[in-house]
């Protein structure tokens, strides 16, 4: 193992990716899903800090919805 994006995926069974022209990140992948997870911390940060309340996650939506 030589890199981190290596290690990533042989720990977690996904590529890792490397980000495009446009600076995004392949979908599916390690990266990819690390930078929406950090997006949506970023937002609720944002919300909690303006007082209102964040978008419904598509995760929180499901739930919703479910039960």
């Amino acid at each position: 193992m030589e890199t981190i994006d290596e290690g990533i995926e042989i720990l977690t069974q996904l590529p890792a990716g490397e980000r495009d022209e446009s600076g995004r990140f392949p979908d599916g992948t390690f990266n990819q899903k690390v930078e929406r997870r950090l997006l949506e911390f970023a937002e609720e940060v944002r919300a909690f800090h303006s007082g209102s309340s964040p978008q419904e996650s598509p995760a929180e939506k499901f739930v919703s919805e479910a039960g």
